[in-house]
């Protein structure tokens, strides 16, 4: 018996969603300095528009896991870890929501609110 096509398709079908997760989760990029030395990117630039992206992706990464919250359109600016929030929601309560959580998200020096109230 030949049990290679059918191991082949087996692999073809576990593998590929396996790796495209691990290139999804990849750590940030490093980069060689003169000396050989390997630098972390993200730590080098702190404050700067690397770190304020992934501010702003892991903010929005938040709001979208909160059911209450996730169909709203929210806008998430970051700027040295300053976050701007922005966009229209039901109730007060939303908005407290909305910004406890981006309190939560590592990295948030401050939060400006920015929401409102639909009418």
């Amino acid at each position: 018996m030949n049990f290679q096509p059918h191991i082949s398709h087996i692999l073809r079908r576990s593998l590929i969603p396996v790796l495209a997760v691990l290139l999804c989760t990849v750590p940030p990029v490093s980069a060689q300095t003169k000396d050989k030395t390997s630098v972390d990117i993200t730590r080098e630039v702190g404050g700067t528009p690397a770190v304020d992206t992934d501010i702003t992706n892991r903010v929005k990464s938040a709001i979208a896991m909160d059911n209450a919250l996730s169909g709203f359109d929210i806008g998430v600016v970051t700027t040295k870890g300053d976050v701007h929030l922005t966009g229209t929601v039901d109730t007060q309560l939303q908005i407290s929501q909305l910004v406890a959580i981006t309190r939560d998200v590592e990295g948030v020096k401050s939060v400006k609110d920015e929401l409102k109230l639909k009418p």
